[in-house]
């Protein structure tokens, strides 16, 4: 007899001994490789099932929701390494290096109730990343680093990766290989009259969007090459409405006003129209994406962004960009993850208060 999971954490397999009685049945369950079996309904590995009556010859397929207190022990104590947009649906995703564990592993927060505190004392090095297959590995001398940076200067040569490559006085062989395949040029929409421009990848698809935590986007042209797409970008980017960078400060204001995806879609499709006549170009034909799907489940509600904080807990809502976001009493709270990669970080299943400043609301 199998169980099927309706809430899980990658887990392999999960095998249901036969008895009489479903109170009494013992879960045998892989995860990530690791046997963990689960005698019983009790606090520290809790599970909700139907209830139903087996009998010993039964093939029986029972619905089962495995509680995330066995996920939330797994990466209890890890080196936090990014913040990320994976899988075919691009959910909200933690990639953490496990204390004791020799390789990353990824944690999906939407919907799960916890805790995270941050140590900033000492900061780590966040490995390195191979252009070539998309894999990514721990700095093999878990280097300790000034906390303006998140990356040894071994593992950043071994990934050879310098995303403002057109400033650089050289670019390094993996660097060459990457910028020789197609990136896409596309603008981004943050809020009313909040446009950026940028380039990405484009096999990486609406990921770059999502890290940025654009609310809506239009991919404008797929280029054979990072030069080409560059030389487009830097075009537009001296637009004085147009944006290159957007600081993550900045966006955050943004989150208390309504977003209306029409209108932004208008406001994309008609800048996207100045561009080709000023600058002769023939855009591909995409329609606007709006994307705050891809972050929460729920619409934003004026979150408190935990700006002098290292720590934060509730039910996580989602991710947008690399604010983490939960909700607390009705009260949705943010905390930026982007400054924090690189240090020791601490996950538990219980939640405490979430301390801040009272917002001061503006009546203009």
């Amino acid at each position: 007899m199998f169980c099927v999971v309706q809430d899980g954490f990658g887990v392999d397999d999960i095998r249901v001994a036969p008895c009489d009685d479903v109170d009494a049945i013992t879960l045998h369950m892989v995860y990530l490789g690791n046997l963990v079996s689960v005698k019983r309904p009790n606090r520290r590995a809790q599970y909700i099932m139907t209830q139903m009556k087996l009998n010993h010859n039964a093939s029986v397929v029972i619905q089962l929701s495995i509680c995330y207190t066995i996920a939330i022990t797994m990466f209890g104590d890890s080196l936090f390494i990014y913040y990320g947009y994976h899988g075919n649906d691009k959910a909200p995703s933690l990639t953490l290096h496990p204390k004791g564990e020799n390789s990353f592993k990824s944690f999906s927060p939407r919907d799960k109730t916890f805790s995270l505190t941050f140590d900033t004392a000492q900061r780590f090095c966040t490995g390195w990343h191979d252009l070539a297959t998309s894999e990514s590995f721990p700095c093999p001398d878990n280097a300790q680093l000034p906390k303006q940076f998140d990356h040894c200067r071994h593992c950043q040569n071994k990934t050879g990766f310098n995303p403002a490559f057109y400033h650089a006085a050289s670019v390094s062989p993996q660097q060459q290989a990457r910028n020789a395949q197609p990136h896409f040029l596309y603008i981004a929409h943050f809020a009313p009259g909040v446009i950026k421009v940028g380039i990405s990848w484009a096999e990486r698809g609406i990921s770059r969007l999502l890290d940025q935590g654009a609310r809506s986007s239009l991919i404008i042209k797929t280029y054979p090459s990072a030069t080409i797409a560059r030389q487009y970008e830097a075009k537009i980017a001296s637009l004085p409405d147009i944006a290159e960078t957007l600081q993550v400060k900045a966006k955050h204001k943004f989150l208390g006003r309504i977003y209306d995806s029409q209108a932004a879609a208008n406001e994309l499709l008609k800048t996207r129209h100045r561009l080709t006549k000023t600058f002769g170009m023939t855009p591909d034909d995409n329609n606007p994406i709006y994307l705050d799907s891809y972050y929460t489940g729920v619409p934003l509600q004026n979150p408190i962004i935990l700006h002098d904080e290292h720590k934060i807990s509730g039910n996580c809502i989602g991710m947008l960009g690399s604010t983490i976001l939960m909700e607390q009493d009705g009260q949705q709270f943010g905390l930026n993850l982007g400054d924090l990669t690189g240090y020791r970080m601490y996950m538990t299943s219980e939640t405490e208060a979430n301390k801040y400043q009272p917002q001061q609301v503006s009546l203009f």
